[in-house]
């Protein structure tokens, strides 16, 4: 029986070009669940559990969601226990705290189970959906040769209904809870091989229980009855899962640290986890949970080596697991920050502390010094600093807590693990009067406000440590040379350098320290620091004032929330007009965030996070929110500008990126959450499907990229024009060579090679398009135009032609067996400024002009065609015209004017082309009219036109192309034949 089901379970993993998330696969109870539950179909959450009894579908919810509950019950027999089969190679990994220290369960994963002999002779295999299957679970029915079908039959509990539908299907209802199974498919394996297909279908035996009736089976032939089933609920999403950091360890696999509630036993509750996925994020590795009775998350990690890391975050856990010779084993107020070190690819604990007091308290950061030994940093609104280590912390330079709220680091020489307690060799607090933390929720998803995830810090080359968070105090302890001494805000960034040295004295312990902002709020959320010791900060700023510098990309807030990157120089060595190397804005007309930052070994800085703007200056098109920023070093120079390397919005929907670490070749791993599947995604990605309400992403995305760069020549010329186009200054990068240049010509013609040379046949404007491609795959791509004219304008006497205003694509007119030709753009001919191509005659007194408008040879979308009266040629002059229009459907013939700097438009139906216009201009009046032949005149519109005294009034053909205006885009000219053009004076023309 097949049992795949549409219901939305939470996953964790995604990513961009190479992302992955969660299959399915059967996992065995060792005690992490109830006694009576044998394995549980598990995607990072329990889908469905099975016992002896039978299987139980129900997923993780939020609490106040109610979701029902059914159980298929196998009816007629006591049950048997289910047995995995085919191990995987996933490992899970349970940990609690318990009375007596830690609990630790490893339990098996399976990629299928089986219920053997369940009935005589029949058996039940579960397993996840085959590719091409709806759903995510599926069961057959197995029965042996000799068996009797009728005795399988399965009681479904907790439902309210059960119909077979006419076209077969099984409908079950329970409570909230839909579940269609459709009609079955049976097949028996024939002697002679192959299968044989027999008719099958639901056996209703009452209310409650259903079983199969099958046609034409042969007893003597085992046989599989397969039945499809979709499990659905409009709930949608049943939990939530958030990726907030990542490392890439010794052999190339990502560790991705986060929390989320499908793994919890509790509805509504947050496990923190660690989870390993391998280099082309394809398979889930091992996965532990690290768990207490209250929520845990975990939000940092960086690498100790050999395997091992140390991981960082939040517990409201009173029995948060404890180990290994922890300097703080109590847990107070309303929440700890913790500290774990462990080997996640076989979830071995090796240490794992609370870290604070008797307040609220966060680890936010950690990092591990050329020693081995573990930087914490985070904020706690504790009173008791100095009491939360046994043995008590070496004394830094500020041990009382002076306001609200405080930061503080500490080092542990995890070292000496094993001992019976690690030490802690150095602690600090770090604040002033007012508070160094974001006041309330740690996570809110709804408001994406991860504010209260700092301070960050980060070493520096000589091994002191950057510390960067947030202040409302005025007199945060800044030192003489500070960039900027005082508070420029409400809520300010500081930025100081540390050497955790307890020996020192305490102005050696604090060398540098600064604040950084403007006139409003500036929260920083990322730190790195770069080659030169220099460390580079984001986040987002409200402040109008924020310091920038005079080569900033964007040097000025455009909306409510930017973001910011800075480069800061922390050297108390330097004059303070030096320490800010590089700053700018980047944002758009709607919210941006910066959440993490990384520098790369090229120099170029990449930045990820959050953005609502639709109208960034994006690489490539993009409408999600999930925001990707790279700024490279100018012309790969070692100076301070810098400029856009690459901006993109990631993902469909909702999507936040939290973190970013770089990896070889110029790529780096990114994590986050998204509430839609994220777009694009490999169909052999671990989960390419959003399953929950968030579901958690790994990416992998290439923001440093070669520079692709051409010439051509020549860009602009007549039918025929030959273009040779040159790639050669194009550039690769560090671990990235250039192999590829593809040519776009624009026209439909392309072509691969460094030198090309390609003919023109066509009139327009065309884009020319480069994408160049490294050896490690990643891509740039630039463009140009060339604008091939129909041909120069020709001797057009009596007539004069040119172009009214600047069109980017020229027009030209000739005289063509009869009558004109013309080849025109222009944007249009009624704005402000007007823009069109205009063959015409001065005339210095009442005059008549006539022509006979044929089908042009290319009617473009807004086109227009037809004949003008106007004061001079000066884009802004009075106008009269009646024009042939084209419009999306059909063609219009309209009668448009300017005068006194007024434009007005009126539509005089659809006209039958060809047809005769005709313009009279009667002193100051302008008379319109049409005719089908030429000889009987209907008219049309009529018009007083301030053309002022004393000039003359130009009359002839106006044409317009309707061109977008936009150089990067491709333009095809208007291109029509006109006869009979004629004007005199004063004269009424039959056919011209």
């Amino acid at each position: 029986m097949r049992l795949p089901f549409l219901f939305p379970v939470l996953a964790l993993v995604l990513g961009l070009n190479v992302v992955s998330a969660l299959p399915l696969q059967f996992v065995e109870n060792e005690g992490q669940w109830d006694a009576g539950i044998s394995f549980a179909a598990y995607r990072l959450g329990a889908v469905a559990s099975l016992g002896r009894e039978g299987i139980e579908f129900a997923g993780a919810c939020r609490a106040d969601e109610k979701l029902g509950r059914l159980m298929l019950r196998f009816d007629g027999t006591a049950g048997v226990l289910p047995c995995g089969e085919e191990p995987r190679q996933t490992s899970y990994h349970f940990v609690t705290g318990t009375q007596d220290g830690i609990r630790r369960l490893a339990p098996r994963g399976y990629e299928s189970i089986l219920y053997e002999d369940l009935y005589p002779g029949i058996s039940l295999r579960v397993r996840a959906a085959a590719p091409g299957e709806a759903g995510v679970l599926a069961y057959d029915v197995l029965v042996a040769a000799g068996a009797a079908i009728d005795t399988f039959c399965m009681r479904c509990e907790g439902i309210e209904s059960l119909d077979v539908l006419p076209d077969g299907s099984l409908m079950l209802t329970a409570g909230d809870l839909t579940v269609r199974q459709a009609a079955p498919v049976a097949w028996q394996d024939a002697p002679s091989g192959g299968r044989r297909f027999v008719a099958a279908r639901f056996r209703i035996v009452d209310d409650h229980r259903v079983g199969f009736e099958v046609d034409a089976w042969d007893p003597t032939l085992p046989g599989v009855i397969d039945p499809a089933v979709q499990f659905g609920t409009h709930l949608g999403g049943t939990a939530e899962e958030y990726a907030f950091n990542v490392l890439v360890d010794d052999v190339g696999n990502f560790v991705v640290v986060g929390f989320g509630q499908s793994l919890s036993p509790v509805a509504g509750r947050y496990d923190a986890f660690v989870a390993v996925l391998d280099p082309w994020l394809m398979s889930l590795l091992s996965l532990t949970i690290l768990a207490g009775a209250g929520d845990d998350r975990a939000m940092v990690i960086e690498s100790l080596g050999g395997g091992i890391v140390v991981v960082g975050g939040w517990t409201a856990s009173n029995d948060f697991p404890i180990v290994g010779g922890a300097p703080d084993t109590r847990f107070g107020g309303s929440g700890e920050g913790f500290v774990t070190v462990l080997e996640p690819m076989q979830g071995t604990i090796m240490f794992s502390s609370y870290v604070g007091g008797a307040g609220d308290d966060c680890v936010t950061s950690v990092a591990v010094d050329a020693e081995g030994r573990v930087l914490v940093a985070g904020h706690t609104f504790s009173p008791d600093p100095g009491t939360w280590f046994d043995p008590p912390a070496a004394s830094g330079f500020m041990m009382t807590r002076a306001g609200e709220s405080d930061s503080f680091l500490c080092r542990l020489d995890v070292r000496q693990i094993g001992q019976a307690a690690v030490p802690v060799d150095y602690f600090t607090l770090v604040g002033g009067a007012g508070r160094e933390s974001w006041g309330g929720e740690y996570f809110d998803t709804s408001r994406i406000e991860l504010r209260r995830n700092s301070p960050k810090i980060a070493l520096l080359p000589d091994g002191t440590v950057a510390m960067m968070g947030i202040t409302v105090s005025s007199n945060f302890p800044t030192t003489a040379t500070a960039y900027q001494p005082s508070l420029g805000g409400t809520e300010d960034i500081f930025l100081a350098r540390i050497r955790p040295d307890a020996t020192l004295p305490a102005g050696e312990q604090l060398p540098y320290a600064t604040y950084l902002g403007g006139n409003s709020t500036d929260c920083p959320l990322g730190i790195s620091v770069d080659s030169t010791g220099d460390v580079w900060l984001t986040g987002y700023t409200w402040s109008t004032s924020y310091p920038v510098t005079a080569n900033a990309l964007q040097p000025r807030l455009v909306s409510e929330d930017d973001v910011f990157v800075t480069r800061l120089r922390p050297d108390p060595g330097l004059p303070r007009v030096e320490q800010l190397a590089y700053s700018t804005y980047f944002g758009g007309s709607a919210y941006e965030w910066g959440h993490d930052i990384e520098v790369g070994g090229d120099g170029s800085v990449t930045v990820v996070g959050h953005s609502d703007s639709l109208n960034l200056p994006l690489s490539e098109p993009g409408s999600s929110t999930g925001l990707i920023l790279s700024l490279r070093p100018v012309d790969g120079g070692s100076g301070t500008d810098m400029e856009l390397g690459y901006a993109a919005r990631v993902g469909s929907g909702f999507t936040l990126l939290t973190g970013v670490r770089a990896m070889p070749a110029g790529k780096y791993a990114l994590v986050g959450y998204s509430a839609f599947t994220f777009p694009g995604l490999p169909a052999d990605a671990y989960q390419p499907i959003c399953a929950g309400n968030y579901d958690a992403l790994v990416l992998v995305a290439a923001t440093t990229r070669p520079i692709a760069r051409f010439t051509a020549s020549p860009v602009l010329g007549g039918v025929p024009l030959e273009v040779s186009v040159d790639a050669s200054a194009s550039e690769g990068y560090e671990g990235a060579q250039l192999t590829g240049y593809h040519w776009d010509f624009g026209d439909g013609s392309t072509a691969e090679g460094v030198q090309m040379v390609h003919t023109y046949t066509a009139p327009g404007r065309y884009v020319i398009t480069l994408r160049v491609t490294t050896d490690v795959g990643t891509q740039d791509s630039t463009h140009s135009n060339v604008s091939v004219w129909c041909g120069p304008c020709e001797d057009m006497a009596p007539w004069q032609a040119a172009d009214i205003g600047s069109p980017l694509f020229p027009g030209s007119s000739w005289k063509d067996r009869e009558g004109i030709s013309v080849c025109a753009g222009g944007r249009t001919n009624i704005s402000t400024r007007d823009e069109f191509h205009y063959v015409h005659q001065e005339m210095h007194a009442d005059f008549s002009a006539v022509v006979k408008v044929e089908e042009p040879l290319s009617w473009i979308l807004g086109a227009r065609l037809g004949l003008m009266a106007r004061g001079s040629m000066q884009p802004d002059a009075p106008f009269a015209a009646l024009l042939v229009q084209r419009y999306s459907t059909e063609t219009r013939l309209m009668f448009r004017f300017r005068t006194e700097g007024v434009l007005s438009a009126r539509a005089h139906g659809v006209p039958t082309l060809p047809l005769w216009l005709k313009i009279e201009r009667r002193g100051q009046e302008i008379l319109a009219s049409s005719s089908p032949e030429g000889d009987v005149w209907t008219e049309v519109d009529r018009q007083v036109i301030a053309f002022g005294s004393g000039g003359p009034v130009l009359g002839g053909l106006a044409a317009c192309g309707n061109d977008t205006g936009d150089p990067l885009k491709s333009f095809a000219p208007l291109r029509a034949h006109v006869t009979g053009l004629a004007v005199a004076l004063a004269e009424t023309f039959r056919r011209g």
